[in-house]
């Protein structure tokens, strides 16, 4: 069963700051895949880092994320990256974006989620 999820659009991430946008339910996982879209500054320095952080009980997030990656940067223009994602057995993943940036902002941001879970009975 594949199911899809938006966690909203952040217009505007400042410099050196992060935003936690959602978290998946990793019942039944099969795969994870996690889609970043968002528009470079045309003077950025620093991709944008997505972290997923696993989430034991739905409440307490670990503080060290159990992985990261980068949205490929290209000055002045959008990028969008597909990551696929390890999924523990149990618990939940929290997903946050990071822009390290020390100077401009990350506009646009969308993130989306593709989940392939196992079907009842199977």
């Amino acid at each position: 069963m594949l199911e899809m999820k938006k966690f909203g659009r952040i217009d505007s991430l400042p410099p050196l700051s992060a935003v936690r946008v959602g978290v998946v339910s990793c019942y039944a996982m099969r795969t994870l895949s996690v889609t970043v879209r968002c528009t470079y500054n045309s003077n950025a320095r620093q991709p944008l880092r997505v972290n997923f952080y696993h989430l034991l009980d739905s409440t307490i997030a670990d503080s060290v994320p159990f992985d990261f990656d980068y949205v490929d940067m290209k000055q002045g223009s959008q990028v969008t990256r597909t990551f696929i994602i390890p999924t523990p057995e149990l618990g939940d993943i929290e997903i946050e974006v990071v822009n390290n940036d020390q100077s401009y902002s990350v506009q646009n941001i969308e993130v989306f989620a593709s989940m392939a879970r196992e079907k009842e009975g199977d």
